[in-house]
């Protein structure tokens, strides 16, 4: 492997696993156009590829979370736009 690659997280029988401290989330899509621009709610999301240090936190996939402005940085997986981000960035369970 060539030394500047990173790996973030890896497929095993058609399933999605995050390389901890990395986790991915969806974004959840925002029903109020009236004061946002964008078609996503501002830092929250629906986790999508946990890790152990998040189920430690008793947060699993599934679970909607908001997280700290500027932590996620944008993937596509299989056709989904995901955001990845560090376990440290969540703030909050919903």
């Amino acid at each position: 492997l060539a030394d500047d690659l990173e790996v973030y997280a890896y497929k095993r029988a058609g399933v999605w696993s995050a390389i901890s401290p990395y986790i991915f989330i969806e974004p959840i899509l925002s029903d109020n156009k009236t004061y946002d621009t964008s078609n996503e709610q501002v830092q929250y999301g629906v986790v999508v590829m946990d890790n152990k240090e998040l189920n430690e936190m008793s947060v699993i996939k599934g679970d909607t979370i908001c997280f700290q402005p500027d932590s996620e940085y944008k993937f596509t997986v299989d056709g989904v736009k995901l955001y990845r981000m560090k376990t440290e960035s969540i703030c909050l369970k919903v």
